[in-house]
């Protein structure tokens, strides 16, 4: 019975050694992919980690545009109240209403958009990379916006200097 099958596989021989090659690059080539899906899996947890980076940095972008415009509504009034130091003795003007509530104004419209991105991005963690993106769009667009209010802040009038 042995010398049969040493026989037979004797006359196989060829057969045998491809038979064996194969098993040999279906081996190689499951580990190839079960790489391939690894580090196909690492590089989406990559950029989704990146995208949270991007995401935290246009957050403190948007914070940074909102202390800004505190900082210009606070020289805004300072100007005001030196512009009314000046005249108010001889001229009896005051400084109008609009003009303190357009100050107000400007600062929680900058709150509200520092605000809804915030609570866009609270849960950072749990979302995908479409979310991220979108968010990042939008926290960049709102830091323009709150940049741009402070364009909306009327100084004092200059003709009386």
């Amino acid at each position: 019975m042995l010398e049969v099958a040493i026989d037979w596989m004797a006359s196989q021989w060829l057969e045998l050694a491809s038979l064996l090659i194969a098993i040999a690059a279906l081996f190689y080539a499951a580990l190839a992919n079960n790489s391939s899906r690894k580090a196909t899996t690492a590089a989406q947890a990559s950029d989704l980690a990146n995208l949270r980076i991007q995401a935290n940095q246009c957050l403190a972008e948007a914070n940074r545009s909102l202390l800004s415009l505190h900082s210009s509504c606070k020289a805004n009034r300072a100007d005001w109240e030196q512009f009314e130091r000046k005249h108010m003795p001889s001229l009896g003007w005051t400084r109008p209403e609009p003009e303190q509530s357009n100050i107000a104004q400007v600062e929680r419209e900058g709150n509200v958009l520092l605000q809804e991105i915030e609570d866009y991005f609270a849960p950072v963690d749990e979302m995908n990379a479409a979310q991220l993106e979108k968010g990042v769009q939008n926290a960049r667009a709102a830091a323009l916006e709150i940049e741009k209010l402070a364009g909306r802040l009327d100084g004092p009038p200059t003709h009386f200097n």
